[in-house]
Parts: C-alpha cells; structure tokens; sequence
C-alpha cells in the first residue's frame, strides 16, 4: 500500500506531467497558428448565407470573415449578430460592413447608423470596420469622393479606429479620386491572377469571387485574401486597445501631479515665464493639466481664445482657464465664500482651485490640488512658488471667494500608432494650422495617438504627446503603425536621457500615462537596467523600462508559475 510520502511524489509528478502537456499542447497550438502562408483566406457574409455553420467554416482554413451590418440609415441585416458571435466562437475574426446608399442619404448619418449597431464589437478581437462602396457614381468623382471622406472621418473621430473601404475595380479606376486613397483597400476584382486596385498602390483585402463554395454555407459565397500572413492580419486591422497596461485615463491626475512637483519653483523652456503676475499661476495650471493629457486649445470660446501664440497651448489668464474647464473640460464646478465650510466631497489631486474676490473679480489666482486628504487638501501654483500649502494660504486673508473644478477621467480608448510619411510634418497646440507649431517631426518616426478631431475643412488631426505635453499634427501626412506602445508609469516624473544608461544626460521628463511607440529595447549591464528607445521630441531617447507599463503575462508564462507553486507548496508539505 502507498504511504502518504510516496503519495505526495506521485500526485507532484502526475500535476507536473499534466501542467507540461497543457504548455506543450499550448505552443503546439500557437505555433500552428503563427506559421503563416503569405495570404490568409476569408470570406464575407450577409443575410443571404441564411445560419452559417461557423466551425465547419474554420475546419476548411477560413480565419477571417466580414459580416453585412447595415445600410442606408435604418436597415440592420438581421444575421449579423448571429454571424458575429458565431463566427468569433468558431475562432475566426470577424469584421462589420456597411452598404452605402451615397446618393440617398448624408454621410454622416450613415455612419452614425453603422456605428450604433456595431459599437459592441469595436473592441479587442474584432476587425477594423468596413464601407461597402458599390453605388454613388451619379454624383460625380469629387462629391463621392467627399462623401466617402466625411463618413469615414466619422467612423474614426467617433471610434479612433481608421476604417477600410470596399469597392470594385470599375470605381477604384473611374468614380473615386486620389483623397480616399488614405483609407486601406478591400478590391473586388473576379477572374484575374492579381487585382486592379486603380488609384491605390496595393491593396489589404480582395475578394477575389462572388461565387465561392465553402463548407458550412448552403449555396455560393464570397471569397477573400488578404494580401499577409494571419500575425500581419492581426497586428495591421485587429482591434486590439487593451494590449497597453496601466492607468490609461483620458484625463492621469498623477501625470499632472508629476508635472507640477518637477516645475513648481522652476520654468520648463517649452512654455513662456509670465513671471509673478496672476497670468502666471493659470499659466503653471495649464501646464500640468496638459501633462495629464489634456488640450486646451478651445480656449474659453471654442476658437481658442485665450490660447496665445507665445503660450504654446496654456491659457495665461485664470478668467479664460475656468471658463475652459467648464464648458471644454465639463468640470463640476462650486465656490465657497464664508470661513466656515466644508470642501466639495468630489475634489481630488489633479484638479484646480482658483481664488479671487466675492466682489470683483472672481478668478484671480490658479492652483492645483496636489493632496487631499478629508478636509485637508495642499495646493501648488507659481507666481509666488508654493508646494504642498493649504488653503489658509491665501483664504480668508489674501482672497474671499474659492473656486473649486473637478475634471472627469475619462478614458483613453482606441490608441493608435502612427508613422510621419513627409519629410518634415509640423507638431501644434492645437488640431488647426492657427495654432502655434510647438515641434516638427519627421518621416518614420511614430507615436502613440490617443485622440482624434476632424476640423472645419474635413482634415484629421492626431492628439498625441510629443515630449512632456500634448500635441496635434495632420493625420493626412501619416499612417497607422504598428508595434508595442510604453506607458510611464512613476508617481512624479521619469528622466529622459540621451543613450540607454544613468551616465548619459537628461534631455527632459515625462510622467505618468504618457504614452510613446517603442523602437527598441537595450540592456545596460553597467547600471544592471534595462532601457526602452522612444522617439522624444523627434529625437531618439531613452527611459529606464522599469518605470513603465508591464504587459500582460502569456499563457505559457502562467503555466510555470502555477507549475512552480505547486512545486513549492508539495514540497513545503512533505517536510
């Protein structure tokens, strides 16, 4: 009979065997689903496939598939949850489409429509969305094409994903002019060993027949390639947005507090000094709340107003700041003027306490709250540098009013990595070319865009950190990237140095939740540190990859975890 010794060496080696062959099964698993061909086969459905059997669809080698959503500004095809789900299930990534009805119907209210149906899959492991583009040649090759650019800038202001377009040769060649050709390329070209993709250079998908026979379809289907292998296919036009760890908040309350311990009794270079004026103290203000990933570039009117061209992006006047925060940040705002009162339950670090007068001006003097802890909340502000001061500071005594914001979080959602594609592309304080250029960037860098705001005349603009603050430039002049992204992640600020170790010089700062496309990755035994490459100001940096986000552990890594545990508590037991 078996003694409880050699019963606990039995179970340990049986848990070893079975967690090994998990991870085996798993890198099998994985291994034969990244050794790819240099096309993937894909297919595109609608209501007229009827029910799909989805796994017999995967078994014969289909790994994506497009599915019918809407069209016009009503119709939702009655399969496409059903394809949706089931196809996902089956294990092939799934897309939507739209079937554009261009001489009927406003642009905008097409893609409104498109993306209130599909808005529950625009997120990981579901293809970028797509216009279905077969009619609207009476209008002409500058109105479709206008048509085409106005609802795909809505699909990617309102998604932050950059949708792909539909069509056939005959239009790609005749009814559609060189603006679209921004947008990736699906081609319908039938009968012919490589498709006409007319003004596009190459194309991402092409269904290459309308008459496909594919197990688990009653009756024909389209047919698609797309032009790389299944990892390209992932990494190019799958939805990813939850591959960046840490706190990704629109608005990193800790980032703008990180800033302000930096700078509170100095001048960063990148803004101008009002020295000890009150224009100042709004001035410092703006400055961290940028850093937190903000844009104030609305001004107090909605055209910038306030934003002046030697303050690059500040607003230095604290009556202009709080109508900024309340009416373009939708800050929660109240005031206090007697001696005797109780701090809004709702203020935390990050947020802005400006001073002034019951009489008179009401907004005179801008801080940031850096502490809060019940009633007790410290303040830092220039113009006259305090850190850390409470409110007694400067009330009753210097001021008679208080004025309390609180700026929501927010999230960050739908990052993308985009490359320069000119020579030479100008970085603004805000999405226009009135505004003044704080940078210039050049071709193949990349960064991290974690906004997107189309303008009066109907071009993009990318909002993106550029150094230690936000930035703008023309989406036009760009292409989406791809690669890892780096979040920072410190509770004051990171030094930016000039090679990858401690020996090099600082070149600047960043803070926590700015965001930056990562070039490599370098070891450096003499510090025993190991260092992310990112583009800084349109020069290559360096930062300790200590301090940023960690990504999510792999399956495989989980498994020796749980592997050795176990090892360890069996062991632990047998003694």
């Amino acid at each position: 009979m078996m003694d409880v010794r050699n019963m606990k060496t039995f179970i340990l080696f049986f848990v070893m065997i079975i967690i090994l062959l998990a991870g085996a099964f798993f890198q099998y698993h994985s291994y034969h689903n990244e050794v790819r061909a240099t096309t993937v086969n894909g297919i595109d459905v609608s209501h007229y496939q009827g029910t799909v059997i989805w796994g017999d669809v995967f078994q014969e080698g289909y790994r994506f598939a497009f599915a019918k959503a809407t069209e016009g500004t009503s119709y939702v095809d009655p399969e496409f949850e059903n394809n949706m789900k089931n196809g996902t299930a089956a294990g092939l990534y799934m897309g939507a489409y739209h079937f554009a009805d261009p001489e009927q119907d406003n642009a905008t209210a097409e893609a409104d429509h498109f993306i209130s149906v599909i808005s529950p899959y625009l997120k990981d492991g579901y293809l970028k969305p797509v216009l279905d583009l077969e009619e609207g040649s009476s209008l002409g090759k500058t109105a479709l094409s206008n048509w085409v650019n106005i609802f795909m800038n809505e699909i990617r202001t309102k998604t932050g994903l950059t949708p792909i377009i539909y069509t056939n040769s005959n239009y790609a060649d005749n009814y559609l002019d060189s603006s679209v050709t921004q947008w990736p390329l699906w081609i319908a070209n039938y009968g012919v060993s490589s498709p006409n993709t007319g003004i596009w250079d190459t194309w991402a998908f092409w269904q290459y027949s309308d008459s496909g026979s594919v197990t688990g379809i009653a009756g024909s289907v389209d047919t698609d390639y797309y032009n790389g292998d299944l990892q390209s296919l992932y990494a190019n036009f799958v939805i990813h947005n939850s591959t960046v760890p840490g706190n990704l908040s629109y608005y990193d309350r800790q980032g703008a507090i990180g800033y302000a311990y930096k700078w509170w009794n100095g001048i960063n270079p990148h803004y101008n000094n009002y020295s000890l004026s009150t224009n100042e103290s709004a001035n410092f203000v703006s400055e961290a709340i940028i850093a937190g990933g903000l844009s104030l570039w609305r001004g107090y009117d909605g055209k910038g107003g306030g934003v002046t061209s030697t303050s690059n992006g500040t607003i230095p006047s604290c009556n202009y700041l709080q109508e900024n925060l309340v009416r373009f940040q939708h800050a929660r705002y109240a005031y206090v003027t007697t001696v005797n009162f109780t701090i809004p339950v709702w203020l935390d670090i990050g947020d802005v306490i400006i001073f002034g007068n019951n009489t008179g001006n009401a907004w005179q003097l801008a801080t940031l709250v850096v502490y809060r802890n019940g009633n007790h909340v410290g303040i830092a502000t220039h113009g006259g540098d305090v850190w850390n001061k409470t409110l007694s500071y400067y009330f009753p005594d210097h001021f008679t009013r208080i004025n309390f914001y609180h700026i929501p979080n927010g999230n960050k959602t739908n990052l993308t990595i985009f490359s320069v594609t000119v020579s030479a592309l100008h970085v603004r304080a805000g999405p226009g070319t009135g505004y003044t250029v704080i940078g210039t960037i050049y071709s193949g860098e990349k960064y991290v865009a974690f906004d997107y705001y189309t303008d009066s005349a109907g071009y993009g603009w990318w909002k993106f950190f550029y150094d230690d603050r936000v930035g703008w430039c023309a989406a036009s002049y760009t292409e989406e990237s791809y690669g890892d992204i780096v979040v920072i992640n410190v509770s004051t600020y990171l030094n930016v140095r000039a090679g990858a170790g401690t020996s090099y010089s600082i070149v600047g700062q960043t803070y926590h939740g700015m965001l930056y496309a990562k070039i490599g990755t370098e070891y450096n035994s003499g510090d025993g540190l190991e260092w992310d490459d990112i583009w800084y100001a349109s020069e290559q940096r360096w930062i300790a990859a200590e301090y940023t986000g960690v990504p999510e552990l792999s399956p495989m890594i989980i498994l020796i975890i749980t592997l050795i545990v176990l090892v360890v508590m069996i062991w632990r037991e047998k003694r």
